[in-house]
């Protein structure tokens, strides 16, 4: 099988496969997965499709026959135990790299694409799967700010050290239709779901899309994170406010516990930090790309909190924050 804990298929052929309906898409995606390294041989058959989707043996072996038909898959061996190869492209760009768990689950749950094929909703079903081309943990953390995101509005707490303090209020999530979901602009489902939503409303309601936040150096679409807003950044300022209540600063706590977990801090250069909701697919496939991205986020974790500690251990003359708070809230 696949080496490590993902594999790949042609962006158009899985495309094709889906002209060819919901459950040839599904079969060609189980056969992927139990491809070897190169992306293409399989000993997967319809038992394969059988066991990781529910789908009927007959139904899964029409499907695989469908798919010899069109061309994207051809049969090496036949017999009780076919081989089989699949049609890929000969660019790594044009692959889609998926997490086995789509396809084997995680734990005891039941597997996306098992899920997405009980629910028999092809096109729900197809932009899951062309959503992770465009997904980018290392450069967005997840899905592009360009095509859904949630804003906060901002307001300034006041200083701490070389550092600002920020809460914020969410706002609705917004989203355009691009990318593989352009082909939404002008749909409305029965839900009431228009546009993107189409397809992401329902995505986050079964658990395969979620959101994360983070600071970020400005508001703008394509700005670099500072750090993801998670358990350890938000224990950190909780850490700062109990600081700053116990020496004197009880009206600089009281606005951040406001504002908890929904708080934030950035150097005072940065006068356009913000926060900002990304949304991000639950399974991701493990390559060294997603480990890069791991690291990073961690590095950051860390050395925020190690910020937020050092800044609980100075001396702080909160009379002097008082007066800086006042000149800087000019800017917010």
């Amino acid at each position: 099988m696949s080496q490590g804990n993902f594999f790949a298929v042609g962006a158009n052929e899985f495309a094709k496969a889906c002209e060819l309906g919901i459950r040839p898409a599904v079969a060609l995606l189980v056969l992927a997965c139990g491809t070897q390294k190169d992306n293409a041989t399989t000993s997967w058959s319809a038992q394969a499709v059988f066991n990781h989707t529910g789908m009927a043996w007959r139904r899964a072996t029409e499907a695989i026959d469908k798919l010899v038909e069109a061309k994207l898959v051809s049969v090496i061996r036949g017999g009780k135990k076919p081989r089989y190869k699949l049609s890929k492209p000969s660019e790594l760009n044009s692959f889609i790299w998926l997490p086995r768990e789509i396809i084997e689950g995680a734990g005891a749950e039941t597997p996306p694409v098992r899920r997405l094929r009980e629910r028999g909703n092809a096109l729900l079903f197809q932009k899951f799967i062309e959503l992770y081309s465009i997904h980018d943990l290392t450069a967005d953390g997840g899905l592009p700010r360009t095509l859904v995101r949630v804003d906060y509005e901002r307001k300034i707490l006041g200083p701490c050290g070389i550092f600002v303090m920020y809460g914020f209020t969410k706002k609705p999530a917004t989203s355009n239709a691009i990318g593989p979901l352009s082909t939404l602009h002008q749909m409305e489902d029965e839900d009431k779901n228009r546009g993107a939503w189409v397809v992401l409303k329902p995505l986050q309601e079964m658990g395969l899309l979620e959101t994360v936040d983070y600071m970020a150096e400005t508001s703008d679409y394509e700005s670099e994170f500072l750090y993801q807003v998670n358990d350890e950044t938000c224990a950190a300022m909780i850490g700062l406010s109990c600081h700053l209540n116990e020496n004197g600063g009880q009206g600089f706590a009281r606005s951040l516990d406001a504002y908890l977990p929904d708080v934030g801090l950035a150097i005072r250069d940065l006068k356009d930090a913000t926060m900002i909701g990304v949304y991000r697919l639950k399974y991701r496939p493990k390559t060294a790309k997603t480990t890069v991205w791991y690291a990073t986020e961690k590095a950051q974790t860390e050395k925020f909190v190690a910020g937020v500690q050092k800044l609980c251990g100075l001396d702080v003359d909160i009379k002097e924050l008082q007066g800086i708070s006042k000149r800087i809230n000019g800017y917010q």
